[in-house]
């Protein structure tokens, strides 16, 4: 404790002192006094380590620093304590990677999290020093296996936990198609971040508007409002991200409801992989304290772009190791949805 005091009285010198090893330096030296300062608040003092009958004014005020003392615990998910005096606190509301978002708005540590929040997902990452970010959800959305109709009243719950892409030899004109066989020609267009590969949003709500043109759903064979239109003809993946909102929160809400989550470009789930195990600390631990959370892991691997690679197939990504993979279009996948805020 005496060595850090040390240093801190260092750092506050207001005169510099040529310091001989050889010597112990005296509290005067420092620019410790035992006389009082009128101007200095009665926390806002460090004593001399050598002698605690000197003192110096560091003005350290929880007031002035923005610390207050009304109770917090209600809205805020991440308070930070005033080191002089714990009864002053003051909400840290910027996020970090890692971190759980909820439903307000709000970050928070998930070793603070208790059933009194609403959990809706977790930051992955951040811009603007944490006032700006995106968020992956928390659990892959799940379809009816017979209807492939997608419930946003129980967005985890129904039985196939896979939803198809859709539009299945559908190009679609405003998507641009990236057809490459050659993975390491789209990592470099990845590293470039060109064309349309970070615009997961926009590109979800073009496939969401998007119908297959006469004949092109393979060959026409299936009829409008069956199953199996659904499995292959419509956007069905994209419709369900902005139909989507997180259980126990309102669809409506102005911050996580319905229309405010979307499908990533491939180039949003590259952005994903540096930090995708502090992500799935985060969601393990969510998911022992009760909330309905899951790991993305090696089982639910490859998960659905809004990159397309023809109209016949788009970009996937693996979530063990973050390869890119492509798939065709009627083949279902594991579906997580973003939110920027």
């Amino acid at each position: 404790m005496k060595y850090v005091l040390f240093l801190i009285a260092i750092l506050f010198s207001n005169q510099a002192v040529a310091l001989d090893c050889s010597k112990q330096p005296t509290c005067e030296e420092l620019n410790y006094s035992k006389e009082d300062n009128p101007k200095c608040d009665k926390n806002g003092y460090i004593l001399c380590p050598y002698d605690q009958s000197y003192k110096k004014c560091v003005q350290y005020n929880c007031e002035t620093l923005g610390f207050t003392q009304s109770d917090k615990s209600s809205w805020c998910g991440k308070i930070s304590k005033c080191p002089t005096d714990n009864t002053f606190t003051l909400c840290k509301a910027l996020c970090e990677v890692g971190d759980v978002y909820y439903d307000n708005g709000t970050c928070g540590y998930v070793d603070d999290y208790d059933n009194t929040k609403t959990p809706v997902g977790v930051v992955f990452y951040t811009t603007d020093e944490g006032r700006h970010g995106t968020v992956i959800n928390l659990k892959d959305l799940s379809i009816d296996s017979e209807t492939y109709v997608f419930n946003p009243d129980s967005p985890y719950d129904s039985d196939l936990k896979m939803i198809p892409y859709g539009l299945h030899n559908t190009d679609v004109p405003e998507i641009e198609n990236h057809p490459y066989w050659d993975k390491d020609k789209l990592k470099q267009e990845l590293e470039n971040r060109s064309s349309d590969m970070y615009e997961g949003k926009r590109l979800t709500a073009v496939l969401a508007q998007t119908e297959p043109k006469d004949g092109s759903c393979l060959n026409g064979n299936y009829q409008t409002n069956t199953p199996d239109y659904a499995k292959y003809c419509q956007a069905t993946a994209a419709k369900a991200a902005l139909a989507f909102y997180p259980p126990l929160t309102s669809p409506g809400n102005p911050l996580t409801g319905q229309g405010k989550w979307y499908l990533p470009a491939i180039g949003n789930w590259s952005d994903f992989c540096e930090p995708r195990h502090t992500v799935n600390a985060t969601l393990k631990k969510l998911a022992e304290k009760g909330a309905q959370a899951a790991q993305l892991t090696w089982a639910n691997s490859w998960s659905v772009s809004t990159t397309e690679q023809l109209s016949t197939a788009e970009w996937t990504m693996a979530m063990d190791n973050c390869n890119f993979g492509l798939h065709y279009k009627n083949s279902p996948k594991y579906v997580r949805v973003f939110l920027d805020f």
